[in-house]
Parts: structure tokens; C-alpha cells; sequence
């Protein structure tokens, strides 16, 4: 396999739909968190950006 080498992160919407599956199906999901945060600390990247405030522009309605 050439990427088992290559660890990546799932996308946000991935990871959520897995966990809420997870959730359903009454299936612990902290081996799935664990293995994510691994991956995260591993890669130095982050699963879920975080986006800056927008700056508003003018006046508050």
C-alpha cells in the first residue's frame, strides 16, 4: 500500500460523520479520537481549522 507510510487527516465532515455513526451504533469513538489526535500531533496539522473573525466593515444595523 503507498500511502500506509503517509499518515492524512480526514476531512472535518468525515471525521464528523464517522463519529456520529459511531454514536448510533452505541460504538465507543475514543480509539477514533485518539488515532486522529495522533495523526494530528504526527502530521503537525489540524483537523479542524480554525477561521478568524471576519472584520465588519462600516456600521452595526
Amino acid at each position: 500500500s503507498p500511502y500506509k507510510d503517509v499518515p492524512a487527516l480526514p476531512s472535518k465532515s468525515y471525521l464528523e460523520g464517522i463519529l456520529n455513526g459511531c454514536r448510533q451504533n452505541g460504538i465507543e469513538t475514543a480509539s477514533i479520537l485518539e488515532a486522529v489526535w495522533l495523526t494530528q500531533r504526527d502530521t503537525h496539522h489540524k483537523v479542524i481549522p480554525r477561521k478568524k473573525p471576519r472584520q465588519k466593515n462600516g456600521e452595526e444595523r
